[in-house]
């Protein structure tokens, strides 16, 4: 109803509804944009993962390749060293060896104690990036495993 002064009184009646013209246009780039952010975060997911691989094999061949090195040096070199040096100061005692082969021999074995050393830092260190990457304590890597 509709009071318009002099005018006569009418009665006004309207009907608004909205025509999705543009509708499917709109939402087919919608989709396709999601689409598009779907694929971009199901890639992101596959690289992240490739790269935890990486990181876990890295970490668990540098402890192996450490321990295996450890190995060797308290079982092989490092006896080996000190034989030698014990040799070669028996030897400087009768006078047969100079005093500096006695000198080289003995750096010789605080070298390869040294690399020893560096070896079970290295393992150490590669068993604290496992633990890193996986969240569960590591005690030890077992021969062959």
């Amino acid at each position: 109803y509709r009071n318009a002064g002099s005018m006569p009184d009418r009665y006004e009646f309207s009907v608004g509804f909205k025509l999705p013209v543009y509708f499917r246009r709109k939402q087919r780039a919608a989709v396709a944009e999601q689409q598009l952010n779907l694929d971009r975060a199901t890639h992101d997911l596959d690289a992240a993962g490739r790269t935890v691989q990486l990181q876990l094999t890295d970490a668990y061949l540098m402890a192996q390749t450490s321990r295996r090195l450890m190995r060797m040096y308290a079982d092989t070199v490092i006896p080996q060293a000190k034989l030698t040096l014990e040799s070669s100061l028996t030897a400087y005692q009768t006078g047969s060896v100079d005093f500096l082969n006695v000198l080289s021999n003995f750096m010789t074995a605080v070298e390869y104690e040294d690399n020893y050393q560096q070896e079970a830092l290295g393992y150490q260190l590669a068993l604290v990036q496992l633990e890193e990457i996986t969240g569960s304590p590591i005690t030890g890597l077992q021969e062959g495993s």
